[in-house]
């Protein structure tokens, strides 16, 4: 018996049931000799549906059955790649178990860190951290987890990742974690990273400091933070 019909994804029964959390009917298809490797079309295997869903039972049962821990879609995400964007610690916490790669990426050179940080998961950037993932990894333009997590203004993923990674990283313009918390107003996020002796001063390569950005924008409470550590009230852009 195969569940899987290639081009019909509605007819694929296994990556259905999969992915809405049917775990009887997973085993069902499962002991009745549905393979659980097939993909959709797009790349996508029953394991990563089952994982970007949060579907533990089911995650477990086709890990028995040989599916592929690290099988990925065209865009290069993998089953902890998925989990680990939408927040499903328990997944995360049993690929990683299962020694799944903590440092795949996708296409666009995201991490499965990089993908948590963004989304604010913090207890899914903790597992990773604990786990040995690399801070360090950017994505394609150069922005680190910490640069998005501070972006983002999620504070405890900041405060995770400022251990073992630079606090001035740049992206390929030559943001700093401090610059985009600046930009965005994430005041708790900016205070934080001057306590961490963040350069203050740091600029885009248009020139535009972390105060330029701040007032830019209105950003009366961070324009204060940063006037009173020291920042350079003269700084022009290019």
């Amino acid at each position: 018996m195969n569940a899987f019909v290639r081009g019909g994804d509605d007819n694929d029964r296994l990556w259905a049931a999969a992915f809405d959390g049917h775990t009887d009917v997973v085993r069902a298809l499962v002991s009745a000799g549905a393979d659980v490797n097939l993909q959709r079309n797009d790349a996508t295997s029953p394991l990563t549906a089952a994982s970007q869903e949060g579907h533990i039972a089911c995650v477990r049962l086709l890990i028995e059955h040989g599916a592929e821990v690290d099988a990925h879609n065209h865009e290069g995400a993998t089953p902890l790649y998925m989990a680990a964007m939408n927040g499903r610690i328990e997944v995360v916490e049993f690929l990683i178990e299962q020694h799944a790669d903590i440092n795949s990426c996708h296409i666009s050179g995201q991490s499965c860190l990089w993908a948590a940080a963004l989304n604010g998961h913090t207890d899914v950037v903790r597992a990773l951290v604990s786990a040995g993932a690399d801070v360090n990894l950017q994505r394609n333009d150069g922005f680190s987890p910490l640069t998005i997590a501070s972006k983002e203004g999620h504070t405890e993923c900041v405060r995770l990742l400022i251990h073992g990674t630079e606090v001035d990283t740049r992206d390929d313009e030559g943001a700093t974690p401090l610059y985009m918390a600046a930009m965005n107003g994430r005041i708790e996020v900016v205070e934080f990273l001057i306590e961490q002796h963040a350069d203050i001063n740091a600029c885009h390569i248009s020139g535009q400091s972390c105060l330029w950005i701040a007032a830019l924008n209105g950003h009366t409470n961070v324009v204060n933070a940063l006037v009173s550590a020291g920042a350079d009230v003269n700084l022009q852009r290019n």
